[in-house]
């Protein structure tokens, strides 16, 4: 790889860190050889910790790529069948006897998503769970959509692996992923965050509110298990891309079983889409404070990782440019889109409380300045730069509202449940 593209990437990053609040790690790979990693910002605000290359991050959904190789590798041992029933292994779901081990693997098993339903977001997320309790949780929901019918992203299909994983196995995920992944790859500095102990080197998880940042929501680990309960460092990151992309731990036949349909959305805990007509095969995370990109070029042998203990950095976005800079395209470092002034009238038609998943978000005025309260917690300054179109005031984020065809609108996701005249102004609220 030319020089001449490392020291655009580490010109790029000048900028972009001078210019938008940014703290993690950033690794770019040709093949085995690391061209670029730099960690930036703090591991801890309130002890002024610098990140560092051993900093740990929470990974979240990236997880589910381990969790789908320890599925695979108990499938090359004849232990399991991907066309198993589910329920062969978790009789808790008997009640859903035609979903089987490759509909969860894909994401097409139709099981409610248990990270949207309202009292998991509201209050269950911060206590442990039980098994019996998340099956309760579960079971009270229908399915979704047919098995098989419809791709739909879903957390609560990777959890359930994770039992399968201890049930065959007769290890705990936790045991078997660190035998049988971690340790074989030399991935020292990657585990599994049960929520029970202290891990070295972590870093601390942050939300923005106000003019800062301030500590994001807790969340007990435990409960997300083999969906999103991983942490690792950049490093150890670049060794699993390396393993995947040199077919390790399984047989080139599984490796080409599971990546080689090239009409697949997903392939076995692996995002698989095409990007500026380079294959490509990633996956990301973001929950509560952290946020995590890896994404690998196959035919070009290039990775590219991104960690991130700040939730409000764009890092898809993040990663995409640097990939883009790594095979010779141009990037200029984004700037505050202008305003565009819009009438109180106009205004008055986003504030409101917008609710749905156990989460919401207040909507209101404060002055001049237009904000938005999330979960009675964090207030979000933002301001208009577009029909429906807003940006936040010192973050490199965006949102948007979708207005509905029966005149309301909706914001992240969530449906306005109460007009402006019905709440209390949340400006005499403590923010």
């Amino acid at each position: 790889m030319p020089d001449v593209n490392k020291d655009k990437l580490l010109q790029y990053m000048d900028r972009y860190t001078a210019r938008w609040p940014f703290s993690g790690v950033i690794l770019a790979a040709r093949g085995n050889d690391v061209v670029v990693q730099r960690a930036y910002g703090s591991a801890n605000l309130e002890l002024d910790v610098a990140t560092d290359y051993h900093t740990k991050f929470r990974i979240w959904s990236v997880t589910k790529s381990f969790t789908a190789m320890a599925i695979m590798q108990l499938y090359e041992q004849g232990k399991l069948s991907l066309d198993d029933p589910l329920y062969r292994y978790l009789p808790e779901l008997s009640r859903h006897d035609v979903i089987t081990i490759r509909h969860v693997l894909q994401h097409e098993s139709g099981l409610r998503n248990f990270t949207t339903v309202p009292e998991f977001n509201n209050h269950l997320n911060k206590i442990k769970l039980r098994e019996a309790e998340f099956f309760e949780l579960l079971n009270r929901f229908p399915l979704d959509f047919k098995p098989g019918s419809l791709f739909s992203y879903n957390n609560t299909g990777y959890y359930l692996l994770g039992l399968v994983i201890e049930r065959v196995s007769g290890q705990s995920f936790e045991h078997f992923v660190t035998k049988h992944i971690l340790h074989p790859l030399d991935m020292m500095e990657t585990g599994i965050d049960t929520g029970d102990k202290l891990i070295p080197g972590m870093a601390s998880p942050y939300t923005s509110s106000g003019d800062g940042m301030v500590p994001a929501e807790y969340i007990y680990m435990g409960n997300v298990s083999a969906a999103g309960g991983m942490f690792s460092t950049a490093s150890d990151l670049f060794k699993w891309a390396r393993a995947i992309q040199e077919e390790k731990l399984l047989s080139p036949r599984t490796y080409r079983d599971v990546f080689g349909n090239s009409e697949a959305k997903y392939g076995m805990g692996w995002f698989l889409k095409e990007r500026s007509g380079r294959r490509r095969v990633f996956h990301g995370g973001a929950y509560r404070g952290f946020r995590s990109e890896l994404h690998c070029y196959p035919d070009d042998e290039l990775t590219v990782i991104l960690l991130t203990n700040y939730d409000i950095v764009p890092v898809t976005y993040l990663a995409d440019t640097i990939s883009d800079i790594l095979l010779g395209e141009e990037a200029t470092v984004p700037d505050f889109p202008p305003v565009v002034p819009l009438s109180t009238q106009q205004i008055q038609r986003y504030v409101g409380t917008y609710e749905d998943f156990g989460c919401k978000a207040v909507v209101d005025m404060d002055g001049e300045e237009l904000f938005f309260l999330w979960n009675d917690r964090h207030r979000v300054p933002f301001y208009p730069v577009g029909e429906h179109q807003f940006h936040h005031k010192w973050a490199h984020w965006s949102y948007s509202f979708k207005a509905d065809d029966d005149g309301t609108f909706s914001f992240l996701g969530m449906r306005k449940t109460t007009a402006p005249e019905s709440f209390p102004i949340c400006s005499q609220l403590d923010s």
